[in-house]
C-alpha cells in the first residue's frame, strides 16, 4: 500500500481515456529517468523529449530511454523546440 494512498482517488489503469499524463523529459540521464520512472512511471502516459534534447544526446542513449519508456507503458515522443 501506498502512503495516504486512502486520500487519493483510483485512477484508471493504463491505457487511460481520463487522467492522462505527461511528462517533459529535459535532458535527464538515463539512470535518472529510470529512477524517476521506478518510482512514477504508473501516473504517466505521455513524455515529451524537450528542448531539442533529443538532437544533442548520443543516440544510443535517446534510443535506450524511448526503449524504457516503452517497458513502462509509456509514449515518448519529440516536440516543441523541433518543430
Amino acid at each position: 500500500m501506498k502512503s495516504f494512498e486512502f486520500l487519493s482517488k483510483k485512477r484508471e489503469e493504463k491505457p487511460r481515456e481520463c487522467g492522462i499524463t505527461m511528462v517533459l523529459d529535459k535532458g535527464l540521464g538515463l539512470e535518472t529517468a529510470e529512477s524517476l520512472m521506478n518510482i512514477s512511471g504508473e501516473y504517466v502516459d505521455y513524455l515529451k523529449f524537450g528542448w531539442g534534447t533529443s538532437i544533442v544526446h548520443e543516440q544510443d542513449i535517446i534510443k535506450a530511454k524511448v526503449q524504457m519508456y516503452k517497458d513502462h507503458d509509456i509514449t515518448p515522443y519529440t516536440g516543441g523546440t523541433l518543430f
